[in-house]
């Protein structure tokens, strides 16, 4: 394909050509003006709509995640599958305050999540900061399990929603430590696994 230049009088045109236009536009723009006002009021109310739409989508969204967080009512209750224990494990009082001192340790898999829950009966009452804490011991290692606290009546719970992968654990110590945030123990030894 052959360059060629285009005529020298091609900018005089094409500019002449849009203020012609434009010359005219003014003329009839009386006429036009209920027409744009028109459009910009339908396109600031598509504005609006999409707006209210996209923050009540995001609301909406954020209440979805709470409602699924929150716990069931116990009226919803026979919608869930049956529980059952994967593992037991008994945890034997290291000194007994009464003949209705126990413990045990298990994982429940009710086909919708699993949990690691604690039970212990009949021990002394946590006071102040102190906690009872959970320790998992594997292959020598010791990690912490999570903390509860022990009412007068001498009834504590830990109850941790675990992945789908069960914690794996040779043995299961509970101390009674000073306070919930040690990562070493400290306190006295309250209950070990048979």
């Amino acid at each position: 394909m052959e360059r060629f230049e285009p005529p020298k009088d091609l900018k005089k045109q094409v500019m002449g050509a849009a203020l012609a236009v434009e010359r005219e536009n003014d003329h009839t723009s009386f006429a036009r003006k209920p027409i744009f006002r028109k459009r910009w009021k339908s396109i600031a109310a598509i504005a609006v709509v999409s707006a209210f739409f996209f923050i009540g989508s995001i609301w909406n969204y954020q209440l979805y995640r709470e409602r699924s967080a929150a716990p069931l009512p116990l009226e919803q209750a026979l919608n869930i599958p049956a529980a059952q224990i994967e593992r037991l494990v008994s945890l034997k009082p290291e000194m007994a305050e009464t003949t209705r001192t126990y413990g045990v340790a298990c994982i429940v898999d009710n086909g919708q999540n699993k949990q690691f829950i604690v039970y212990v009966f009949g021990v002394k009452a946590s006071k102040d900061t102190q906690a009872y804490q959970v320790w998992l011991l594997q292959d020598g290692e010791r990690r912490s399990a999570g903390t509860f606290r022990v009412d007068e009546q001498g009834i504590g719970v830990l109850a941790l929603p675990i992945a789908a992968d069960s914690p794996s654990f040779d043995s299961i110590g509970i101390k009674l430590e000073p306070d919930d945030r040690g990562d070493q123990p400290r306190g006295e030894k309250m209950f070990g696994s048979i």
